[in-house]
């Protein structure tokens, strides 16, 4: 016969401890594992320590690598520059673009017009006769050229380069001191006229150092040497710097030249300091001279 009682099994008590053992093991574990996360001071001053010398070694050659790529493109800026300079005299009747200064400012009929110390906007870049054939405002201006504009120093200027005076160009024309094309019989005018010395040999824009650079003219003159395209000067003249080459870098600039290529040159003696009252530096010591020297056989112009 069937009982109707119901039976009910007491509930296990060792179930419930072995619950509560297994909650408190898995916190103990926990616990340990924190514990074990834990950095000591040592350790985290050898950390700082390595992450120290990583940077060291890191960090100058990242520098290295932005300053190649500001002299890469500088380098493409004055290939555009130099194309454009050639397309405008391929389409003048192969007249050269040049400079007509005034007092230290481009005119109009310049390759550019203006002062690049002064000019606040790129207005004088496109009144340039030479914009149509290079249209890039940006191509203007070396990256690496942080200089600002006179009395504006959240300003950065709109130019970095300056172009050959020896070619095509004037300065204070009329004036005692002034000079322009018919006072240099073997100044070229036309591009087929650069002959001595040759295309690849003559420079036609040049990155100029941030404390000379003002109108669109680079006049350092090259009748100091006693034979064109030779490096030797003549007796008795005292040569100058009549402007200064930039040195952003690497110590060195770029220049463009006539037959269309680019190339960088490092100067022996980069520390020169330009004095914006004098109308010329002397060169300072042989090295200076050298370099100095350097620019005078790559422009066209002889005694």
């Amino acid at each position: 016969m069937k009982s109707n009682s119901i039976f009910r099994p007491a509930p296990k008590l060792e179930s419930t401890s072995v619950e509560g053992n297994t909650f408190w093991m898995r916190n103990q574990a926990l616990t340990k594992r924190r514990h074990r996360i834990a950095f000591t001071l040592i350790e985290l001053l050898v950390v700082v320590a390595i992450i120290a010398i990583l940077a060291g070694l890191l960090l100058p050659a990242l520098s290295q690598a932005k300053e190649k790529g500001q002299s890469a493109a500088c380098q493409n800026n004055l290939r555009h520059l130099v194309l454009g300079w050639t397309l405008y005299a391929e389409s003048n009747e192969d007249r050269l673009a040049g400079s007509i200064a005034v007092k230290g400012v481009n005119q109009r009929g310049s390759w550019v017009l203006g002062n690049a110390r002064q000019d606040r906007t790129t207005s004088n870049i496109l009144s340039g006769v030479m914009f149509d054939y290079a249209a890039d405002v940006d191509a203007y201006r070396c990256p690496a050229d942080r200089s600002t504009v006179t009395d504006e120093p959240g300003l950065l200027r709109t130019r970095s380069y300056t172009l050959n005076s020896w070619m095509n160009s004037s300065e204070d024309a009329g004036l005692p001191y002034g000079w322009d094309p018919s006072h240099f019989k073997s100044m070229p005018q036309k591009l087929s006229q650069i002959v001595r010395p040759p295309p690849s040999g003559t420079f036609v824009f040049i990155d100029e150092h941030e404390q000379s650079i003002d109108d669109g003219l680079w006049n350092t003159d090259p009748r100091a040497l006693a034979i064109p395209g030779v490096p030797e000067l003549r007796s008795g003249v005292s040569p100058m710097w009549d402007n200064l080459p930039a040195d952003r870098h690497d110590r060195g600039a770029n220049l463009a030249f006539a037959d269309g290529h680019v190339e960088y040159h490092k100067w022996l003696w980069p520390n020169r300091k330009w004095n914006v009252h004098t109308t010329g530096l002397p060169p300072v010591n042989g090295l200076d001279l050298q370099d100095l020297i350097w620019m005078f056989v790559r422009s066209p112009v002889e005694q």
